[in-house]
């Protein structure tokens, strides 16, 4: 089993977007990764979304992840996880620290539902054969939303920077 937990950061005067994710297997090591997503994103939720394809596409590429194998999807956006229940209706969705119970049935605009991530997730989860485990994380003070923190403060510095590069273009003549 693996552990992904992702983060995303989104300016919205600027559509710039950073993402982070810590990836660690049972008992091991954890590794980070954290990026801008290139594109101008269209909203804060769809970053959540790419946030969780391009760190589980990094943790298949990096060999982390074989096939068949059972992969808990952490993040602190309800409508990501939503949309990725939604996307893949037969993953198991792991909620915790959660006030109210989930409604996997919730109503999802249609930009979330057509996010470029949740394709990517899907594709991924059927051809590596992945056991898709979907949680949510809070702020409360345990190990895994200290992790969480860490994944906010890590995308909120991406987005920083991607923000800055963006203005300072806008800048230059």
């Amino acid at each position: 089993m693996i552990t992904i937990t992702t983060d995303a950061s989104f300016c919205p005067e600027t559509k710039a977007a950073g993402y982070a994710g810590h990836i660690i297997r049972a008992g091991g090591v954890g590794i980070w990764v954290d990026g801008v997503f290139p594109a101008t994103v269209v909203g804060p939720s769809i970053s959540e979304i790419n946030a969780m394809a391009v760190v589980l596409r990094e943790a298949i590429a990096k060999g982390l992840v074989a096939d068949g194998e059972e992969v808990h999807l952490d993040t602190d956006c309800q409508e990501a996880i939503a949309a990725v229940a939604y996307m893949l209706p037969d993953a198991p969705v792991i909620v915790r620290g959660l006030g109210a119970p989930f409604n996997r049935a919730r109503r999802l605009t249609k930009s979330i539902r057509s996010a470029s991530g949740l394709g990517q997730i899907k594709d991924l989860a059927q051809r590596h054969a992945l056991q898709i485990h979907l949680g949510f994380v809070t702020s409360r003070n345990n190990a895994r939303s200290e992790i969480s923190g860490l994944c906010d403060k890590r995308a909120r510095n991406a987005m920083r920077r991607e923000r800055t590069r963006r203005l300072e273009l806008l800048k230059t003549p």
